[in-house]
């Protein structure tokens, strides 16, 4: 099964992975890829986590736009 989850954040060894509308989880961060980062999406695929490169960048780019319209003045 390939469920999305969205990097919150580390904390020490634990890396906080919340899933669409549901609850977090904690997973040790030494499971996850070495460059992954807050606000990466992630997907367990046969035991594996591995970065959604596309959906985590377009991701960002909707939220830099959204910043951009908040703020801009």
């Amino acid at each position: 099964m390939d469920r999305a989850f969205s990097i919150d954040r580390f904390e020490g060894a634990l890396a906080v992975l919340v899933p669409d509308g549901g609850m977090p989880v904690h997973v040790l961060a030494e499971k996850l890829p070495p460059d992954a980062r807050e606000g990466d999406r992630v997907s367990l695929v046969d035991r594996r986590w591995t970065i959604q490169r596309a959906e985590t960048d377009g991701l960002r780019a909707e939220l830099f736009e959204l910043q951009e319209c908040l703020f801009d003045e």
